[in-house]
């Protein structure tokens, strides 16, 4: 019950007890009359006590919808715990902002830093091929200019004029032949050991074990005999004139040359002094 409430129904009483208290009066005895006063006026004086005290507490009360007068105010106040809180949230969200930008300025500078890598790849890649193909250019070109220089500083000699092989095999048809290469041959001053003429399709040597043998030339002494025979002038004169024709001093700078040179100079000494029946 609202203290409003309370001090009408107090009211109400009071004023219906005034109005039957005469009434009562008379009815009750003399000694209990005497006493009947002071307890109504105890009760009137409590009711009274009572009515200020409701009086006081509605005065009071501020809420009029609150009964137990209570006048705090439900609406939510900003203490000061609460704005430091507000204060430090926003100092947060504010920090991690800047964290944020600083994170995404380093992914920016990560992704030019990448490309800026790639371009300098790309731009390394591009040169090393040029330089690779400037390099392959220019080492044709010294090579065509080498090959050119060799090919006037040795001139190719024309092919030897071989005769027709006859019909029967004959030793003057294969010493012709070997003639011819030896005339190319020497008509070349700077000829390499490929031109060498070196005595082809011979008869094998049946006295091997007495044999002085040329490993490079791939014949013996027998079969340069057998060779020389063709001439029609194996005499030791004539052998003497081919010993100084193949002697080794006359083929300077070219080591090989030198050397199938001497293997030759050697089988016709040994033809020479081949005065030994068993040799011969």
């Amino acid at each position: 019950m609202s203290p409003f409430n309370s001090s009408l129904h107090t009211e109400s009483f009071h004023r219906l007890f005034k109005s039957i208290y005469p009434q009562m009066s008379k009815r009750i005895p003399g000694s209990a009359r005497k006493s009947t006063p002071s307890g109504c006026k105890a009760t009137a004086n409590s009711t009274k006590d009572h009515e200020a005290t409701a009086r006081s507490k509605a005065t009071t009360n501020t809420n009029p919808t609150d009964p137990d007068g209570n006048t705090e105010d439900d609406s939510p106040k900003k203490t000061p715990q609460a704005s430091d809180r507000f204060t430090k949230a926003n100092n947060n969200t504010s920090s991690a902002d800047q964290q944020w930008q600083k994170v995404k300025e380093s992914c920016r500078r990560a992704e030019r830093n990448a490309e800026e890598k790639k371009t300098k790849r790309e731009r390394k890649v591009r040169e090393e091929a040029k330089r690779a193909q400037a390099n392959t250019k220019a080492k044709a070109e010294s090579d065509k200019a080498h090959a050119k220089a060799q090919a006037e500083a040795h001139p190719r000699r024309p092919a030897p004029h071989i005769p027709p092989r006859p019909s029967t095999h004959s030793p003057k048809w294969e010493y012709d032949t070997w003639s011819a290469s030896c005339s190319t041959f020497f008509a070349n001053p700077n000829a390499s050991a490929y031109y060498f003429p070196k005595p082809k399709g011979l008869e094998p040597c049946d006295n091997a074990k007495v044999c002085v043998k040329g490993e490079k030339l791939g014949i013996c002494h027998h079969q340069l005999k057998a060779l020389l025979m063709g001439s029609g002038e194996l005499n030791v004169p004539w052998l003497r004139g081919e010993t100084l024709r193949w002697h080794p001093n006359k083929f300077p700078g070219r080591e090989e040359v030198r050397d199938l040179a001497w293997e030759m100079f050697q089988m016709l000494q040994r033809l020479i002094d081949g005065s030994r029946p068993r040799d011969e």
